[in-house]
């Protein structure tokens, strides 16, 4: 309890504390030779591991598995990701009779800011992207299409160049499925949220077709996958409570996620079994320890 009311600034001071007694505690040869491994991973980032074990050399094999884990979770949370996106355009390209949804949506859907401008921004993201892999002579024949009129004498120097790209780049067609392609996991867990419960939950709810679900339920799994998917793509380690939550949004899915097959499993876990099963193995093996550290006097 006292832990939770000092300040931000106290933790750290605190944390470092934890820090500075562990390396007392352990022989000089050890310090020694963890000393670049501590500058490579930071005090900030081992403080909390250093906490945990009371140890600066615990606490960077203790770092290390997280890191491990976190590669587990990113292949199971990706196949879930690409899985989704996929499942959500097809039901909406059916229920909107075709693809122009996206860019060219109904009257009855229309996209919030953030939406928007996440969808233009995969649009531009997809024209870069192809833009990047020309070779410099396509790249130029590119000119003829963004400055038919040739290239103005004022586009010149740095800043003159950045405008010229970006013209040529605007003049690259890019098709829905590369637009798609760069739409992130943010875009399709907020078409379960509240902004879109009237034109898209109908068609949605499909997808998970237990009907007992709500789209809020849904919407609350789908967050937990995605906060957890953004702390890995920045290297954060989940372990504990974020790790639980986060195995139980992933069984959540498996267990509601689209139809079975006609053995009567769900087709989602072939796809996810395997990877699924080493995850949940990894996961126990890392709470295992943390409890052996927390279990020492």
């Amino acid at each position: 309890m006292l832990h939770r009311k000092l300040s931000a600034r106290h933790r750290v001071a605190a944390n470092n504390l934890n820090f500075s007694l562990a390396i007392l505690t352990e022989s000089n040869d050890t310090v020694n030779m963890t000393t670049n491994l501590i500058r490579y991973l930071s005090i900030e980032r081992l403080s909390t591991f250093v906490t945990l074990t009371g140890s600066q050399t615990e606490a960077i094999a203790l770092h290390q598995e997280t890191l491990r884990l976190g590669t587990l979770l990113m292949t199971v949370l990706a196949q879930i990701e690409i899985t989704l996106r996929n499942a959500i355009c097809e039901q909406l390209d059916s229920h909107f009779s075709g693809t122009a949804w996206l860019l060219a949506p109904p009257t009855s859907l229309v996209w919030a800011g953030t939406e928007n401008f996440k969808i233009k921004d995969a649009e531009k993201n997809a024209r870069r992207a192809i833009y990047s892999k020309l070779t410099q002579h396509q790249k130029r024949a590119l000119d003829a299409i963004a400055f038919p009129s040739g290239i103005p004498a004022s586009l010149s120097g740095k800043i003159g160049h950045k405008k010229i790209v970006a013209s040529r780049q605007k003049s690259i067609a890019v098709s829905m499925g590369q637009i798609i392609s760069q739409l992130t996991f943010f875009f399709w867990k907020r078409l379960y949220s509240t902004d879109y419960d009237q034109v898209l939950w109908q068609p949605l709810k499909r997808l998970f077709p237990n009907k007992q679900l709500k789209r809020a339920d849904i919407a609350v799994q789908l967050e937990t996958l995605y906060q957890c998917r953004n702390r890995i793509a920045h290297h954060e380690p989940v372990y504990g409570r974020r790790l639980i939550e986060t195995i139980d949004a992933i069984d959540f899915f498996v267990a509601n996620f689209d139809g079975v097959d006609a053995d009567g499993d769900r087709s989602i876990n072939k796809l996810l079994a395997n990877d699924l099963a080493l995850l949940k193995t990894s996961a126990n093996s890392l709470q295992t320890k943390i409890n052996s550290f927390k279990s020492v006097p």
